[in-house]
C-alpha cells in the first residue's frame, strides 16, 4: 500500500477536505497504477510512504463532518481530535487536514519523499531507523528512512501528521 500526500497545498488550491488516494500492487493492474501515478503528477501528489507493517486499526482520519447530523450522518473523524489538530499545527497544516490514526500498535513506514512529520496522541513511541525520537515535535525525515511507531505506556490513540496532509 502506498500513501500519497500533497506537495504545496490541497488538490484544488483551497484548504478544503482531503481525498484518499491509494495504489496497491495486489488489487491494481500495472496500467491502473501507471494511471494513478500520472494523475498524481498532474495534481502535485507525491508518494510519501510505503507501508511495511500497517499496525492495528490504522486509518486515515480528519476532524469529521459537522452539520449533517439532522440527516442521520454522524460526525465521525478522529477519536482524539485535539491530538490530530496539534499534530497538524506542528507540521504547518490547517487543523482539518487528515492524518494517520492508529490504536494499540502503530505502523512501520518507509519514507519515499523527504517530509516533515509529527507524532501526537498518547502511549506511542517514535523511531526513525531504530533511533528514538520525541513525540509532539515536528521532525524532518529523509527519503529511505524507516519510521516505526510502537505502543508504550498508557493511552490508545496515536496520530502521525505529515506536512501537506495525508491524501
Amino acid at each position: 500500500l502506498l500513501i500519497l500526500s500533497v506537495v504545496g497545498g490541497s488538490l484544488d488550491g483551497r484548504q478544503s477536505g482531503s481525498l484518499i488516494h491509494t495504489a496497491s500492487s495486489l488489487s491494481c493492474s500495472p496500467r491502473d497504477v501507471q494511471l494513478c501515478f500520472t494523475r498524481c503528477l498532474k495534481t502535485r501528489l507525491v508518494l510519501s510512504f510505503n507501508v511495511i507493517e500497517p499496525g492495528f486499526l490504522t486509518t486515515i482520519q480528519d476532524t469529521g463532518r459537522y452539520g449533517y447530523q439532522c440527516f442521520g450522518v454522524p460526525v465521525s473523524g478522529a477519536m482524539d481530535v485535539l491530538a490530530l489538530i496539534a499534530g497538524n499545527s506542528l507540521v504547518g497544516n490547517p487543523s482539518n487536514f487528515a492524518g494517520l490514526e492508529f490504536t494499540l500498535s502503530g505502523p512501520r513506514l518507509e519514507v519515499l519523499h523527504d517530509s516533515l512529520i509529527a507524532l501526537t496522541g498518547c502511549g506511542f513511541a517514535l523511531y526513525l531507523d531504530d533511533s528514538s525520537l520525541p513525540s509532539w515535535t515536528a521532525l524532518r525525515v529523509n527519503r529511505g528512512s524507516v519510521i516505526t511507531i510502537e505502543k508504550q505506556g498508557f493511552g490508545s490513540w496515536g496520530y502521525l501528521c505529515v506536512s501537506g496532509g495525508i491524501q
